[in-house]
């Protein structure tokens, strides 16, 4: 926001050549992280699924570890887009980001690999909602057969607490203690399988809206483009904000 509306302002680039190459470094990389990270997020999401007993032996330096990996790979994606290529600067008078004429051929197959990445990206992010909605889907059959089974428990214990209370009362009159009763265990409304999916399934409709509006902006009409543009940035800064709070068990 500083950077653009600084140019469109002075018309001039505000930074200068290397604060213009490290801003778009970082612009790069923090698009191409969240690519690598959301590979990792869905191989995680697949293990607790499938491997939760794997899953749980995950400790704080595997953990350092599996962030680790697609931070680097983001890296060296990123350093060698930028220095071997250099492909991208921001044309002041466009205000947009163009691609050097001169480097098209290294654009060319950089945009393959981007978007054989991105498609195999989204494929195991729609891949992990459907494993994650049927996974609930099981859940919920198993607890509607648990929750009957519980209802006829629950009908035979109160049939024996009844029997319990007047023997005790009996016990009481006889002089003798009353016998206990069986405490109830707290029953959460809200389930975590169910936020954990809905986070999910939120960064996916985010990130496929942020992809499709990257590659189609220029199809938009002029006039109402301002309002998909802010769209866009909202869900690009909220997307893994709202998963991290969905997630997260209160």
């Amino acid at each position: 926001m500083i950077h653009d509306n600084l140019a469109k302002i002075f018309e001039i680039e505000p930074f200068g050549d290397i604060g213009a190459w490290t801003f778009v470094f970082l612009m790069n990389f923090r698009f191409i992280v969240q690519i690598y990270l959301f590979f990792l997020i869905s191989i995680l999401h697949l293990l607790a699924i499938f491997a939760p007993t794997k899953y749980r032996r995950f400790d704080t330096p595997t953990t350092v570890i599996a962030m680790a990996i697609p931070v680097g790979l983001a890296l060296v994606q990123d350093t060698i887009y930028s220095t071997v290529c250099n492909c991208l600067y921001y044309d002041v008078e466009k205000q947009d980001f163009t691609v050097h004429l001169i480097n098209l051929d290294f654009q060319f197959a950089y945009d393959i690999f981007d978007k054989a990445l991105k498609v195999s990206m989204i494929s195991l992010l729609i891949g992990t909602d459907i494993a994650l909605v049927s996974k609930l889907y099981r859940i919920d059959g198993l607890g509607a057969a648990r929750r009957r089974a519980v209802r006829t428990t629950d009908s035979s214990l109160a049939t024996v607490a009844t029997v319990e209370r007047q023997d005790s009362t009996i016990a009481w009159t006889n002089g003798l203690p009353p016998a206990s009763t069986p405490a109830q265990r707290p029953v959460h409304r809200v389930r975590i399988d169910k936020r954990l999916a809905l986070g999910f399934f939120y960064i996916t409709l985010a990130y496929t809206y942020v992809g499709f509006y990257y590659k189609l902006s220029h199809l938009i009409p002029t006039n109402i483009r301002e309002g998909f543009a802010l769209f866009q940035a909202c869900l690009e800064i909220s997307k893994c904000t709202v998963y991290v709070f969905i997630v997260t068990y209160k």
